[in-house]
């Protein structure tokens, strides 16, 4: 054991403070950075914006009444399909709407999309895409209702259900 007045003391106790001080910044450091990425993440879903445009197509949509066809074509087997391109009655306000919302993507699909989730390479859905599907609660099965789900341009996601 090192006396306090021995020359090597000094010399040891910074050694030991050095190496506390290192193992605390990587402690803070492995927390920090899992923090960050979560927040980058999470930052890109439901903004105001996204909830905003996801909410506008959803009146659109029930006010045309027009997705009858397509919400009798979602099944468990084939939960999600695109509608950016679908010919509604007014086809010229919906391409309006989505250029104007700044929409790249419109998907409608069942309430529960765990299929989507744990299928996602037959859907031909990016690793964004996924990440925000994760983040859905799926509670129990409703059969009446459905997600509309909006992705914008700058890579936002947002989605609005939609009730028959």
């Amino acid at each position: 054991m090192l006396k306090i007045n021995n020359k090597g003391f000094f010399l040891a106790e910074t050694i030991v403070v050095v190496g506390i001080v290192a193992a605390i910044l990587v402690l803070f450091y492995s927390q920090i950075s899992v923090f960050y990425r979560n927040y980058e993440r999470n930052s890109k879903y439901d903004t105001v914006e996204a909830i905003h445009a996801a909410r506008n197509v959803k009146a659109f949509i029930e006010e045309n009444h027009s997705l009858n066809q397509v919400t009798s074509s979602l099944s468990p087997s084939s939960p999600i399909v695109d509608i950016t391109t679908y010919e509604f009655n007014n086809k010229d306000y919906y391409n309006s709407l989505i250029s104007l919302l700044n929409v790249r993507k419109v998907y409608l699909s069942l309430y529960n999309i765990n299929e989507v989730i744990t299928n996602y390479a037959s859907y031909n859905i990016d690793a964004s895409f996924l990440d925000f599907l994760r983040t859905q609660k799926v509670k129990d099965s409703k059969s009446n209702i459905y997600r509309v789900i909006v992705i914008l341009n700058n890579g936002e996601y947002a989605r609005a259900y939609y009730e028959l």
